[in-house]
């Protein structure tokens, strides 16, 4: 192993965007080992303490923590708004401890347990629902609608997580700050050949030293994949524009929040208002090819 450089690279970003995953497999690198750093029970977080002999890199939420004047050398990773569905799915699992396809049973003990509490609590009033009952899986796939809107504010659901997950993005903007900044973009993390070439680029760019060990960000880069929820969530960007080239799509079984989203996209395509019980299985059902 080639020793490292003592320069401390800050990775800035966004709850949900895999910044300490990032972290960990740039110190894994510099100390030429693959030591793992997942918490299953949290959906593919990279969260363990690792003491590492040769610590290099540091993540942590800078910019949005008002925490600016630690950064330096910089690594920023970047979302924008069609990375909003993943992220949001992430949060779900990672913040609530809950998947979102299983809401709709015990939904009062789930909601009690979640960090996200308070505005997934304001779904009883907002749907008329008595408190304490399970929520169907109809209403839960509305709610999730207002969540991915970014544009959405409503004086008793509130702002949305999409709409505050893309404010907290803008907070990472360094134009006043004498620092040295490279991006990540945040869809780097699922194609592997661009999340190689991303950390080659941090490694030219912050003239790294270590050794180029594939093997080690290869088995990292599976073991991500592996436990992480927001796997194929995109899957639908691919329905929709089918939908809009006016074909008769096939709708397969898509989770909550796939359907959430693809209803929100028909909302803004057709201008109508989509809310059914029994979630559609092709585009003719709801008149919009």
């Amino acid at each position: 192993m080639t020793e490292a450089k003592s320069l401390e690279v800050q990775i800035d970003y966004v709850n949900g965007t895999h910044g300490s995953f990032l972290m960990h497999v740039i110190n894994n690198l510099i100390n030429d080992s693959c030591i793992m750093p997942f918490v299953k029970y949290q959906a593919g977080s990279a969260h363990k303490i690792i003491r590492y002999k040769n610590k290099v890199a540091e993540g942590d939420h800078y910019s949005v923590n008002n925490n600016k004047d630690a950064l330096k050398n910089v690594i920023r990773i970047t979302m924008e708004e069609d990375d909003l569905l993943m992220v949001v799915e992430l949060l779900m699992h990672r913040w609530n401890h809950f998947d979102p396809d299983k809401l709709d049973k015990d939904t009062f003990y789930k909601f009690n347990k979640s960090q996200y509490k308070t505005p997934l609590l304001r779904i009883y009033d907002r749907y008329n629902i008595g408190m304490k009952q399970d929520i169907p899986r109809h209403i839960l796939r509305d709610y999730f609608k207002h969540t991915l809107d970014v544009d959405f504010f409503s004086g008793l659901l509130g702002e949305s997580l999409s709409k505050f997950l893309m404010k907290q993005q803008s907070m990472l903007e360094y134009s006043d700050l004498d620092v040295k900044c490279i991006d990540f973009k945040f869809k780097w993390f699922y194609n592997y050949e661009d999340f190689k070439t991303g950390i080659k680029s941090i490694k030219d760019f912050f003239n790294l030293e270590y050794n180029d060990n594939e093997d080690t960000l290869n088995k990292m880069h599976i073991a991500f994949l592996e436990n992480n929820p927001a796997l194929g969530m995109n899957d639908v960007y691919e329905i929709f524009e089918q939908i809009k080239n006016n074909e008769i799509v096939e709708i397969p079984k898509l989770r909550l929040l796939q359907e959430a989203w693809l209803d929100l996209q028909l909302e803004r395509l057709t201008n109508k208002r989509v809310y059914v019980v029994d979630y559609f299985t092709n585009s003719a059902e709801k008149n919009v090819s």
